[in-house]
């Protein structure tokens, strides 16, 4: 007697698509969630200009990355999933880092200046720890009168768009 067993093989040899997306310019805090389609990813890996910076093993793929750890400027993050066979896809996301900055400040003929950089909304001063004025444009300069002879600190304080702040100060002697 001759026994013939039938059976059937399927292979599904489906490719492993990512997706994810960050906005054009970045400020403050970015939340990333990479979704996975035809694959059950074992890790989702994220790297910073080539540099890996965080991962993630489990659903939702998500991850919180704050760009005060980055310098202003051009940056690509990319984000990269490996499933249970090993298949990988990557999704890579540029974007441009516009953190607010106090680049200089300075105090001649009694007026004070502060140059930003980065997306200011506004920019706080203050005189020895009280707040002098608040300003939300360019230029930003404001005449210091009635201080008392001595020293005083005067201080910039910008804020940019999700919370991302920039503080500088400056010793000042009347």
């Amino acid at each position: 007697v001759r026994a013939v067993a039938r059976f059937r093989v399927l292979v599904k040899n489906r490719h492993l698509v990512l997706r994810a997306s960050a906005p054009r310019e970045v400020a403050g805090v970015l939340n990333l969630r990479a979704t996975l389609t035809d694959g059950r990813a074992r890790k989702v890996l994220l790297f910073l200009d080539g540099k890996r910076i965080d991962h993630d093993t489990s659903r939702p793929f998500a991850f919180s990355w704050n760009s005060l750890r980055a310098a202003n400027g051009r940056h690509v993050l990319e984000v990269r999933a490996t499933d249970r066979f090993g298949r990988t896809a990557s999704k890579r996301l540029a974007f441009t880092v516009v953190n607010p900055a106090i680049v200089s400040q300075a105090v001649a003929d009694g007026v004070w200046t502060v140059e930003t950089g980065g997306r200011v909304e506004r920019l706080e001063l203050l005189v020895d720890g009280q707040p002098l004025t608040t300003l939300t444009a360019a230029p930003f300069a404001v005449p210091l009168e009635g201080l008392a002879p001595g020293e005083h600190t005067l201080t910039a304080r910008a804020f940019g768009p999700n919370g991302s702040v920039a503080e500088a100060s400056l010793a000042l002697t009347i």
